[in-house]
């Protein structure tokens, strides 16, 4: 992550708010709220409120562990998203 290289600490000890991630991505706050929502409940990166009523985001996946690749961010039983479809339109 370029803050924590940039500052020369751990990843884990960076966080972002949506606000800095929508300058940095260039993306909309619905499709923003969306994704961080999936990566949340995927343990990728960590929630945290804080007092004020914001929230802060922490990278908690480490990029160690990963099995499938990009794929296996569909589910473990599905195609990965934009794969071909098998005979019959099953996805098998």
């Amino acid at each position: 992550m370029a803050l924590a290289d940039k500052g020369g600490i751990d990843s884990s000890d960076v966080r972002f708010t949506r606000r800095e991630l929508r300058e940095a991505l260039a993306v909309g706050d619905t499709q923003l709220r969306v994704h961080l929502a999936r990566l949340v409940a995927l343990e990728y990166i960590l929630r945290h409120p804080a007092r004020d009523g914001r929230v802060a985001y922490e990278l908690f996946w480490k990029g160690d562990d990963v099995s499938g690749g990009v794929g296996a961010l569909s589910g473990g039983w599905r195609p990965p998203v934009g794969g071909a479809v098998g005979p019959g339109g099953s996805g098998a």
